[in-house]
């Protein structure tokens, strides 16, 4: 019992320097927070989006940064791949001294923007290709096009790939935008993997998406 509690001493100091940054706000003062804070991001057209960096958004971006860079834990972003508000999030984390090989930007498969997509994962990032199944954002079949067009360009390494399934999503009740969904766990197995493979992809990088990527990711920093 000794040896455990000793093991998680560690741990519980690293929570405690979260809840540190929490309180007092990191970053607070600097340029790149008050920027994030108060610039509206703009797509590639050069409208303004909805999905912004305002309210605490900046904040707790620096948090995670920080946390990020002292314990060595990787970080997932969600982001709204119509805004292209992975780019940002991304320089957010990066600026603050996240390794940019640790940080996957969700959802980034929503989009089918090669030029916004070979933005990210040309920092070392990874893309989330993480919402099969979720017709609204994006069909399958295009997000199925999409990813084979990144695979043959060689970003095989750069892409986590999943379905976001859930037995359950509350933003979803009574939307009719989402009334056909049928989150299915094996989609990505039953689904995904052949059509990838009929796309001309191959067993081998299809076992590099679904094993080793994540593996790496998660694996201990350094």
């Amino acid at each position: 019992m000794a040896a455990q509690h000793v093991e998680l001493l560690p741990v519980e100091r690293r929570l405690e320097r979260v809840r540190q940054i929490a309180r007092v706000g990191v970053l607070r003062d600097e340029p790149q927070q008050d920027a994030l804070a108060c610039t509206a991001h703009e797509n590639r057209s050069g409208e303004p989006q909805p999905h912004l960096f305002v309210g605490d958004v900046p904040r707790i971006l620096a948090v995670i940064a920080a946390a990020a860079v002292e314990t060595g834990v990787p970080v997932m972003v969600h982001t709204n791949a119509s805004a292209q508000t992975g780019l940002p999030a991304l320089e957010a984390l990066t600026n603050a001294g996240v390794d940019p090989r640790r940080i996957v930007i969700a959802h980034a498969g929503d989009s089918n923007d090669l030029d916004y997509l070979h933005a990210i994962a040309g920092t070392g990032a990874s893309l989330g290709c993480d919402r099969f199944s979720i017709e609204h954002f994006n069909s399958d079949a295009n997000r199925v096009e999409t990813l084979a067009a990144l695979i043959a360009e060689g970003y095989t390494d750069r892409v986590q790939l999943g379905h976001d399934g859930a037995c359950f999503y509350d933003f979803m009740v009574g939307n009719p935008l989402f009334a056909d969904e049928r989150p299915d766990y094996l989609h990505i197995s039953k689904n995904i993997v052949p059509a990838l493979l009929g796309a001309g992809v191959t067993p081998a990088q299809v076992d590099e998406m679904l094993v080793d990527n994540p593996r790496r990711f998660f694996a201990p920093a350094g």
